[in-house]
């Protein structure tokens, strides 16, 4: 349920900012360390991103949530299967860690809340897993809560407001009968 642009509420945001630049940390770190081989930073660098997602899924932040859960992914598939562990898969999982930080430090400096924004890099690490590459609207998430304001219910019209067009709806009405009983094959149609 994000709110517009200008509505979005940064109040519980910050409440969980310092842990979530911790764990962002803690996931970089472990990934900036990793040989190319074994498997436990990459292990705990999704540990991390982990954390990261539950407390944007707290904070509403749908998007940068799926970023984060698909970073994670990324860095599972590179523990489990050897294609996808590459320098390549830890080069897009650390840009979308900072990409994901990036994103947050700016919305807590007052910037307007458009996840849309990280498309190319949710692009690139869906990629980078062997997906798919998603459409932008995926990181789309409007707030459907607000309803478009109800319009005034029309005046019914008189039969002196109708009168003028009275004569033409006959006319195009008579014509269509007309037309639709030559071309008929229906018995309904041609009495």
């Amino acid at each position: 349920m994000n709110m517009d642009l200008d509505d979005f509420d940064i109040g519980p945001l910050t409440w969980v900012k310092a842990e979530l630049d911790n764990a962002l940390g803690a996931a970089r770190e472990a990934l900036a360390g990793w040989n190319g081989e074994d498997t436990n930073p990459l292990k705990t660098a999704a540990a991390y991103l982990h954390q990261v997602y539950g407390a944007l899924q707290m904070v509403d932040l749908q998007g940068v949530s799926l970023l984060t859960a698909e970073t994670e992914h990324l860095l599972l598939d590179m523990a489990k299967e050897l294609t996808v562990r590459t320098h390549a898969s830890a080069e897009a999982a650390l840009e979308a860690i900072d990409a994901l930080k990036a994103h947050l430090d700016a919305l807590v400096a007052g910037a307007p809340q458009s996840e849309l924004r990280l498309t190319p890099m949710y692009q690139a690490v869906v990629r980078q897993r062997g997906g798919e590459v998603p459409p932008p609207s995926e990181l789309f998430f409007p707030d459907t809560d607000i309803r478009p304001p109800k319009r005034a219910v029309e005046p019914m019209l008189d039969d002196e407001a109708r009168a003028p067009s009275t004569p033409h709806v006959r006319a195009t009405s008579a014509a269509c009968c007309r037309y639709c009983r030559t071309r008929s094959r229906w018995p309904a149609c041609n009495s």
